[in-house]
C-alpha cells in the first residue's frame, strides 16, 4: 500500500512539474522567443528563467541550464523499465538497431543549438523544444495512472471510446470525397484569411513581389517589357532593368500567378495551390503505405502552420511543392505499373519544378532518378514505357525553360540570378551576391539552422517537429519508401550546404518542398505506434487503447503548439514583414489619387507592388532619387507628384 502511494505521489509530481514547464514556456514576444526564459547574451551566457511569470527571475548559466535538462530527461528514462527492455530486444535486431542509430544521431544533428543573425536566436528556439519535450513528457508520466484509474469507471470509458469512435471515423472511415472537400475547404479559408487580414492581399517577400510584377508581364502578353527611360527610379531587389525589365526567376511560378492577375485576385492563386497539396498528400500517402496514411498526412498539412503561412502570401516555394508532390505520386505509379502515362505526368511535374526552382528540382530530383536508373537496368521491359514517357515529357519541359532563357537573358544555360548577380550567385564556396563569401562553416550553420527551424516551425508543436519521423526507424517496419523519403530531405539540406545565402521566412524555406515528405513520415509513424509500443518497448497494452491514447498525445500537442505559437505569429507577420505593408496603397486609394507619380521615400516595396509593368497606370509608384525626380515628371507632365513616407503623402507643387 505504501508503495503504490509513493508510486503515485511520485506521478503527482511529475505531472505538476510537467505543467508549470509548459505553463513557463507558453508566454511568446515573438515566434522563437519566450517571454518567461530570457537568454542573457552579453559573455558570460546567462539563462533568466521567470518560472509561470510570476515575477521571481532565476539566472543561471547556460551550462548549468542544458545540464538541468539533461538530468531533467535522465530522471524518467531511467526509471522506465521497458525502455532497458527496448534497448535489450534492439540488440537482437542489428538492421533495426542500425537504423535507430542512424536516425537518432541525424535527430540530434537536428537540435544543435546555434547562435547567429539570420535565426534571430536559435537557442531560444532550442530551449523552447527541450523545455517542451521534457514538459510533454513529465505530464504524460503524470497523467498515465490518471487516466488508467478514470478509465475503470465504465461509463466514462464508454463514453472516450464513443468519442475516439466519432474521431476515426471522421478522419480515417468518412467518405473520402466528403473528407478531403472538407480538408479542402478548411486550408483554402484559412490561407484566404490569413491572405487578406495579415498579409493585406499584396507580396511581401522580395522574391514574392518580383514574381508578381514578372505574373503581370505575362498577363500582358509579353516575357519581358521595356525598362523606363529612367530606369533608375524602378529599380527593385530580384528584378532585372537593364533596358529590359522582368525578374530574375524561372518563369513556372510567375505563370501561375498569371492566371490569378487576369482575373483580378493573384492572392486566391497560392491559397488554391496549397489547398490542392493537402489532396494530393493524400493521394501520395495511399499510393506509398495506406489509405490510413493518406488521410493522416493531409490532416497534418492542415495543422502545418509551415504550410498554412506559406500558401497565405506568394512564394513559389508553395508551388514547387505540389509539382514535386505530384512528380512522387507518379513516379511511384510508373514503377508500379509502367505506364506511359504515369511516366509522363512525373516528368511534367518534375519539369516544371525546375521551371520554378531548379536547384531545388534537382536536390529533390536526384536520390528519385538513382531509383529510377536501378529500376530501369533490373525491370526494364516492366518499366521502359514509364521511362520513356518521363524523359520525354521532362525533356520537354527543359527545352521550353531553355527556350525562355534565351529569349530573357541570351542563353539557354544563363538564369536570371546569373545575368543579375553573376557567377557568383551560383552555389559553392567562395561566393555570394552579398554578404561574406561562402565558406564550409557557413554551410553548416546554415544546414543545422534550417534543421532548428524545421524542427520548430514545421508543426509548432512544444517538441521537436522531426521526432516522430525520427520515431518511425525503431519500429523495426521501415521500407523502401522510408529510406527514399528520409534520405531526400537530408539530400535537399545537404545541396543547400552549398548555398551561400539562408534564411527563415515563414520557417526554413529552403527545406519546404521536403517538408511534404515529413508530413508523410510522422503519419507513418502515428500509424505505426502500436507496433513501437508493443514490439519494441514490449508493452501488452491493447490495440485500442493504443489508438486511443497516441490520439490523446497528438490532440494535446496540437492545441498546445497552436495555442502557444499561432499568435505570436499573425502578430509577428502582421507588422510590416520584411518591411511591406499596404499603407501607402491604401492611403492613395483613400484620397481618390489618379493620374499621379508617388515618389517613395520609405521602403520601396510597398510602392512597387503597386505599379503596372508598362508604367501606364493610373497611378506609378517611383523611388525617391531626391533632386533627380524632376527628369521623371518631365517624362509625366500631365501627371500630379506625391511624396510619399509610408503612407502619409504630402504633393509637390510643380514649379
Amino acid at each position: 500500500m505504501q508503495s503504490r502511494i509513493l508510486h503515485l505521489s511520485i506521478r503527482i509530481m511529475f505531472l505538476i512539474v510537467g505543467v508549470l514547464i509548459i505553463l513557463t514556456i507558453i508566454p511568446h514576444e515573438t515566434p522563437w522567443k519566450l517571454s518567461n526564459v530570457v537568454r542573457v547574451i552579453n559573455p558570460p551566457l546567462y539563462v533568466d528563467i521567470n518560472p509561470v511569470g510570476w515575477g521571481r527571475i532565476f539566472r543561471i548559466s547556460e551550462m548549468v541550464a542544458v545540464l538541468l535538462l539533461l538530468i531533467g530527461f535522465a530522471l524518467p528514462l531511467s526509471a522506465i523499465h521497458s525502455l532497458r527492455q527496448a534497448f535489450v530486444a534492439l540488440k537482437n535486431k542489428k538492421l533495426v538497431l542500425f537504423s535507430a542509430i542512424l536516425a537518432t544521431e541525424s535527430f540530434l544533428f537536428t537540435l544543435i543549438p546555434v547562435s547567429n543573425d539570420l535565426f534571430h536566436d536559435a537557442k531560444a528556439g532550442f530551449l523552447f523544444m527541450m523545455m517542451g519535450l521534457l514538459g510533454v513528457t513529465y505530464v504524460s508520466i503524470g497523467v498515465a495512472p490518471i487516466a488508467r484509474w478514470l478509465v475503470s469507471f465504465g461509463s466514462l470509458k464508454a463514453w472516450i471510446l464513443k468519442l475516439y469512435g466519432i474521431a476515426r471515423w471522421m478522419i480515417l472511415d468518412s467518405p473520402l470525397i466528403a473528407f478531403l472537400t472538407v480538408l479542402f475547404i478548411v486550408e483554402f479559408t484559412l490561407t484566404n484569411i490569413i491572405s487578406y487580414f495579415v498579409f493585406e492581399h499584396i507580396p511581401h517577400i522580395q522574391d514574392s513581389i518580383a514574381q508578381v510584377f514578372h505574373g503581370k508581364i505575362f498577363a500582358e502578353g509579353h516575357l519581358t517589357v521595356p525598362s523606363s527611360p529612367h530606369k533608375e527610379f524602378f529599380d527593385f531587389l530580384h528584378v532585372i532593368n537593364n533596358g529590359r525589365w522582368y525578374s530574375q526567376y524561372p518563369p513556372g511560378h510567375s505563370l501561375l500567378l498569371m492566371v490569378g492577375v487576369i482575373i483580378g485576385a493573384p492572392w486566391v492563386i497560392n491559397p488554391f495551390i496549397g489547398s490542392l497539396t493537402v489532396v494530393v498528400l493524400y493521394f501520395l500517402g495511399k499510393e506509398l503505405y495506406s489509405p490510413v496514411v493518406g488521410r493522416l498526412s493531409a490532416l497534418l498539412a492542415i495543422l502545418s502552420p509551415f504550410i498554412l503561412f506559406m500558401s497565405s502570401e506568394f512564394m513559389n516555394h508553395t508551388s514547387a511543392l505540389l509539382f514535386f508532390v505530384v512528380f512522387f505520386l507518379f513516379f511511384a505509379k510508373a514503377l508500379r505499373s509502367g505506364l506511359f502515362l504515369h511516366g509522363a505526368v512525373a516528368g511534367s511535374a518534375l519539369g516544371w519544378v525546375a521551371c520554378i526552382r531548379p536547384y531545388s528540382a534537382a536536390a529533390l530530383a536526384f536520390p528519385f532518378l538513382t531509383v529510377g536508373l536501378f529500376q530501369f537496368l533490373k525491370r526494364f521491359h516492366e518499366v521502359k514505357k514509364s521511362i520513356f514517357g518521363f524523359s520525354l515529357f521532362f525533356l520537354l519541359f527543359m527545352a521550353a525553360l531553355a527556350g525562355f532563357n534565351v529569349l530573357t537573358n541570351g542563353s539557354p544555360f544563363v538564369f536570371g540570378y546569373e545575368l543579375l548577380w553573376g557567377t557568383k550567385a551560383n552555389p559553392g564556396f567562395g561566393r555570394g551576391a552579398w554578404g561574406p563569401p561562402h565558406t564550409p562553416l557557413l554551410g553548416l550553420l546554415h544546414t543545422i539552422n534550417n534543421f532548428n527551424g524545421l524542427n520548430k516551425f514545421l508543426f509548432e508543436w512544444p517538441i521537436p517537429s522531426l521526432l516522430p519521423a525520427t520515431l518511425l526507424f525503431f519500429t523495426g517496419r521501415i521500407n523502401r519508401w522510408d529510406v527514399l523519403l528520409f534520405s531526400t530531405v537530408w539530400f535537399v539540406a545537404g545541396a543547400h550546404f552549398f548555398y551561400w545565402f539562408q534564411d527563415l521566412c515563414f520557417g526554413p524555406r529552403f527545406l519546404y518542398e521536403a517538408s511534404g515528405l515529413l508530413l508523410v513520415l510522422t503519419a507513418r509513424c502515428i500509424e505505426q505506434l502500436p507496433a513501437l509500443w508493443s514490439d519494441v518497448l514490449g508493452f501488452t497494452t491493447s490495440f485500442v487503447r493504443v489508438r486511443v491514447g497516441s490520439a490523446a498525445i497528438f490532440l494535446f500537442l496540437i492545441t498546445l503548439g497552436l495555442a502557444i505559437n499561432l499568435p505570436p505569429h499573425v502578430k509577428f507577420y502582421s507588422d510590416d514583414y520584411w518591411g511591406v505593408n499596404g499603407k501607402l496603397l491604401k492611403a492613395a486609394e483613400k484620397r481618390g489619387i489618379s493620374r499621379a507619380v508617388i515618389f517613395v521615400r520609405s521602403y520601396y516595396g510597398g510602392g512597387f507592388v503597386g505599379n503596372d509593368p508598362l508604367l501606364d497606370n493610373s497611378v506609378i509608384y517611383a523611388r525617391d532619387l531626391g533632386a533627380k525626380n524632376k527628369l521623371l515628371m518631365e517624362l509625366y507632365p500631365a501627371y500630379d507628384y506625391y511624396l510619399a513616407v509610408e503612407d502619409d503623402l504630402q504633393r509637390i507643387v510643380k514649379e
